[in-house]
């Protein structure tokens, strides 16, 4: 996880507001809420952030929360990016925003892009999650490392195989899980449904 929050592409930015939409707005906050309290994206302490949600806005832009924002309680216009290229043969981004995309903003781009009805993407981390669900859920390479190309196309090539599950795991990116779907509601009861579903077994093994 040490190195999340550390932006690995080329970056044009234009350094002006996102004029992100109040309902995508208290939509990212909403979800972003709970997920915090279940640990899945925060801040390490006198380190990087983790996690970070994107919303599709059209075409194959979106709307992003900025690098570094973990820690935040409550995320601004301030804090949102908006990504309105992203090519991912050559590592490359353009973004407007007051804060720079997320590091992560390649892998969203990817998936956007392979897939028009995915609308919204959670990128978090937890790690009984991610080590109960290594290989039982479509899991990309572990010698992928988080924010390359790679990974991005390796995540675009998954998403067009249209695998049963919404939620792949990052397999080179310790603790890190990838959840999309229809809309960051959509894509959190996703995850969610996975979570409580490990606690649910480890409930029947004391029942046992």
């Amino acid at each position: 996880m040490m190195n999340e929050g550390y932006i690995k592409f080329t970056h044009l930015w234009i350094k002006k507001p996102a004029a992100i939409p109040s309902f995508m707005l208290e939509e990212i906050n909403l979800v972003r809420n709970e997920l915090k309290k279940l640990g899945m994206v925060g801040k390490i302490p006198d380190g990087p952030s983790f996690g970070n949600l994107s919303v599709r806005l059209a075409g194959t832009s979106f709307f992003i929360t900025g690098s570094d924002t973990g820690g935040f309680d409550f995320l601004s216009t301030d804090q949102i990016a908006l990504v309105t290229e992203s090519i991912v043969s050559s590592n490359r981004i353009s973004s407007i925003g007051l804060i720079a995309a997320s590091s992560e903003s390649m892998s969203h781009a990817a998936i956007y892009q392979s897939c028009e009805d995915v609308k919204a993407i959670i990128h978090f981390h937890h790690l009984e999650f991610w080590s109960h669900f290594l290989g039982k859920l479509p899991t990309t390479s572990s010698d992928i490392p988080y924010g390359t190309p790679e990974l991005a196309m390796e995540l675009g090539r998954m998403i067009r195989e249209k695998n049963q599950s919404s939620v792949i795991v990052l397999g080179g990116h310790h603790e890190g899980v990838i959840s999309y779907g229809t809309s960051l509601q959509n894509a959190f009861k996703q995850l969610l449904a996975l979570h409580e579903s490990i606690n649910e077994k480890t409930r029947n093994l004391f029942v046992k």
